[in-house]
């Protein structure tokens, strides 16, 4: 919508995408579809994405937690390895993240996926919420 407050919808994504549940909230967004000028706000995203703090759910200054398994982690990482394979564009890559004291944890920082498809397997499969916003152009 053309009045549509940018910074706005920016946070809301980021809440909507990223917020805390160790990878098991049904409610979390994965897809975003932009259109008109919402189309130029990747790089906000990115950068509101990137401030957010990967560390133990107990550390209160944490905006995300680790998921819940390290089988969850390394499957959420697959996907979006097969994506970019399939052809999306990596514009945040948080599947390396380490966080100190927690270095064999089953942390995933925040993932953002371009040019996400219907055929590929990360939009076809519900495991990709709470770390990662796959968008594409409407």
């Amino acid at each position: 919508m053309p009045d549509a407050s940018i910074d706005d919808t920016l946070n809301a994504l980021v809440a909507a995408g990223f917020g805390a549940a160790a990878g098991q909230r049904c409610m979390a967004l994965c897809t975003a579809i932009l259109v008109g000028r919402s189309m130029l706000c990747e790089d906000g995203l990115v950068e509101l994405a990137k401030a957010l703090k990967v560390n133990a759910g107990t550390d209160p200054s944490a905006d995300i937690g680790p998921v819940i398994s390290i089988e969850v982690r390394d499957r959420k990482s697959s996907l979006v390895q097969s994506a970019v394979e399939s052809g999306a564009r990596l514009l945040l890559d948080g599947r390396n993240i380490a966080v100190l004291g927690y270095e064999m944890g089953n942390f995933m920082g925040p993932v953002i996926l371009h040019d996400v498809i219907p055929n590929m397997e990360c939009f076809k499969v519900y495991t990709l919420p709470s770390n990662t916003i796959g968008f594409r152009l409407g």
